[in-house]
């Protein structure tokens, strides 16, 4: 088989207290000749309460192995900011953990209706992050939950 994926990833630091992480990519087989279940272009996701993967770039409601067809795009955008929601109460500045708004979406050619995802999560330096995720198919609501991220990648380059 023959497979391209194209993609670009930027943080952009908007002020002090605010950080805007964004991601996209598509791809495609160009060859599907030989093509069995290990060689499909799997999304990162985690379908488990706690995950592993930054919630930056990956999804947290998808369910495994549900989008992996010929063609893709996705895009992952993250506003992280000290001062969101919480952050504006009086006494709430004065804990360490920070916040952000996530917006995940995916688009196969497998359906004729892209996949969303939106969430608000809660984090401490990024090397821990807890929030809640809705998703939906289209305009239908697919299904909402609760994730705990705790990127491996955060732990080593901190070290």
């Amino acid at each position: 088989y023959k497979r391209v994926v194209l993609g670009v990833t930027q943080t952009v630091k908007l002020d002090i207290w605010s950080v805007l992480k964004y991601s996209a990519s598509a791809g495609a087989f160009l060859s599907d000749k030989q093509l069995y279940a290990p060689d499909f272009y799997y999304f990162k996701t985690s379908p488990l309460g706690l995950t592993y993967n930054s919630f930056d770039n990956s999804f947290a409601l998808l369910p495994n192995y549900s989008f992996s067809t010929g063609k893709w795009a996705e895009a992952h955008l993250s506003w992280q900011s000290d001062y969101l929601l919480l952050k504006r109460l009086p006494f709430m500045q004065r804990y360490i953990f920070n916040e952000a708004l996530h917006l995940k979406c995916l688009y196969d050619n497998g359906s004729s209706r892209p996949y969303y995802e939106a969430g608000y999560t809660i984090g401490l330096m990024d090397l821990i992050r807890a929030g809640i995720f809705t998703s939906f198919r289209g305009k239908e609501f697919q299904r909402a939950g609760i994730r705990i991220s705790v990127p491996l990648s955060a732990l080593i380059s901190t070290r």
